[in-house]
């Protein structure tokens, strides 16, 4: 990526992102998840250069601003275009269209036909305009402000790099559309939404080993991020918590209201039964109020749920807790 770096000044780590959108753009039609870019910044007028430098490097790129809802389902889908969007604000609605259209499959309802929104993205805007799971399958590139010596990009240098990178990245997609539609690149140690993400960008470089072999590396630090994120959760104190008492053996039951104790003070009973069942973990009625029994079976199910949400204990294993130890026969494991 010398362009880039030549017009923005940007470190090569900044940019690493780059290469890995700008290929997946032009598969549209074989990659079921095609990520989003995000740009962040604080100057407006980096930004807009920045999405005319990509828009050189992407396929069909098309730079919007301040799209709406219904603007939105009145582009031309069929032509799997890349949108380039400069937003100041994005609606709640046309969010959960830019996230459905993150994958392949989801249609939007429209005037009695099915919109179809899937298409790549990059965009420009107020990271709080993002849903959640939009920020997780997003890839990054933060605009420091340019080094004084990084060449300007006025439409001159615009005109000349498409017309000289456009032709070269077509005939890419020529030879290796079907070793894009053929790759099973994986990298199954990630979170769901991250190997999505690690998926795609692999087999959209099928054809450059280089870049095949850094996809790991290049999405490990936001792995960690959203494995990190999990330790606020509400169901992770709930988790430790349960695990503590399993292994501490000095009761067969703890109530509900105990655990409430434990867990958070300020979090209320109906919201804590309320987490115990998303996490699949049974509770009694008693004279005395719920409780959960601290039998077997939840103790598989925590130590189920230890693994699932990454959670580390000291030491790593317990001695006479037989869910400690990895079963020689695999246990069905429920989904949270």
């Amino acid at each position: 990526m010398d362009a880039a770096s030549k017009f923005t000044g940007l470190p090569d780590r900044e940019l690493r992102p780059i290469p890995y959108w700008a290929l997946s753009s032009w598969f549209p039609e074989v990659l079921s998840a095609l990520p989003t870019l995000v740009v962040t910044g604080p100057s407006w007028a980096d930004a807009h250069r920045f999405l005319r430098l990509v828009r050189c490097f992407c396929r069909r790129g098309v730079l919007l601003t301040e799209l709406t809802p219904g603007s939105f389902l009145g582009l031309p889908m069929h032509l799997r275009p890349t949108i380039l969007m400069e937003q100041s604000k994005i609606a709640r609605q046309l969010r959960g269209y830019l996230r459905a259209g993150s994958s392949s499959g989801a249609r939007v309802p429209k005037a009695g036909v099915f919109f179809d929104p899937h298409c790549a993205k990059a965009l420009y805007c107020d990271d709080d305009d993002l849903d959640s799971e939009l920020r997780e399958g997003v890839l990054r590139v933060s605009l420091y402000p340019v080094r004084r010596n990084a060449a300007f990009f006025d439409i001159g240098a615009e005109t000349r790099l498409a017309a000289e990178i456009q032709p070269q990245l077509l005939q890419y997609r020529l030879k290796n559309f079907q070793a894009v539609q053929a790759a099973r690149f994986d990298a199954p140690e990630f979170t769901t939404s991250v190997r999505e993400l690690a998926r795609t960008l692999g087999a959209s470089v099928a054809g450059d080993p280089t870049l095949t072999a850094g996809v790991t590396s290049l999405l490990s630090a936001q792995d960690e991020e959203i494995r990190a994120s999990w330790t606020t959760l509400p169901d992770f104190a709930i988790i430790v918590t349960l695990l503590a008492l399993v292994h501490e053996k000095k009761e067969p039951r703890v109530p509900v209201k105990k655990l409430v104790e434990f867990v958070n003070a300020v979090l209320s009973a109906v919201e804590i039964g309320f987490l115990l069942s998303r996490l699949n973990l049974p509770r009694a009625r008693t004279a005395g109020g719920m409780v959960i029994e601290l039998t077997r079976q939840v103790s598989r199910r925590v130590h189920d749920l230890k693994q699932r949400y990454g959670v580390t204990t000291s030491p790593e294993s317990f001695p006479g807790c037989a869910d400690c130890e990895p079963s020689e026969v695999p246990r069905n494991r429920q989904l949270v």
